[in-house]
């Protein structure tokens, strides 16, 4: 488990990763109307990093609702030290999952605090690019709120971290017809179970998925 809302300062490794993304940026000629940032240190360092690059004149916002997830107690250990002291056994997604949801701030808590920094971006910069600087806890919320409808905090511990000083495009939208919300949510979750049942081995969980939501979508 990683520091989380741990403030610590921006290291030389994060800061040679920076400078890179600020170099690519410049070079895909990519206009941004605003820098949008987490208030974390090294959040706020690197996005003053790549401003040099792409507009040393850009406006920096930061939200504080863009910080990472707090993990309280967990912070800095390892699954399988949580899972001695809390006698969890040794099957990693029941102990990713405890971790979730009993942190200081649980999943659910902080997906819905992810969902309200992007739903300000949208109101205040709409039709205008803004590049969001902020942590891998932070788009991983995201993608989950806008990938499932219903109880998107539970796919969190299942959704892939993405690289440090990684550029990710992010489209903001809002889903408005309740069956396109339903087809969503339902597709993207027939992706995980599939998935989950095929990296088992397991050919009757993998399919039986498949069945059940053909009955749906053509019932």
């Amino acid at each position: 488990v990683n520091g989380g809302n741990d403030d610590v300062d921006l290291n030389e490794t994060g800061i040679a990763q920076a400078h890179k993304t600020g170099k690519k940026l410049k070079k895909l000629w990519v206009s941004f109307d605003t820098i949008i940032s987490s208030p974390m240190k090294r959040a706020k360092a690197t996005a003053l990093i790549i401003a040099e690059y792409i507009d040393t004149d850009i406006e920096i916002v930061y939200d504080v609702n863009l910080k990472e997830m707090d993990y309280g107690d967990f912070k800095w250990k390892k699954l399988t030290e949580i899972a001695a002291e809390h006698n969890l056994g040794d099957n990693m997604d029941e102990i990713r999952d405890f971790v979730y949801h009993n942190s200081a701030e649980s999943s659910q808590e902080f997906v819905t605090r992810i969902e309200k920094a992007f739903e300000k971006i949208e109101a205040e910069r709409n039709e205008k690019n803004a590049l969001v600087v902020a942590h891998a806890g932070t788009y991983k919320a995201h993608r989950v709120s806008q990938k499932y409808e219903v109880e998107a905090y539970d796919r969190l511990k299942n959704e892939a971290t993405p690289k440090n000083a990684s550029v990710t495009k992010m489209n903001i939208w809002k889903r408005n017809n309740p069956l396109d919300t339903w087809i969503i949510s339902e597709t993207n979750k027939l992706v995980t179970d599939v998935e989950a049942g095929m990296e088992n081995y397991e050919v009757t969980d993998a399919t039986r998925p498949i069945v059940k939501f053909m009955d749906q979508l053509t019932n």
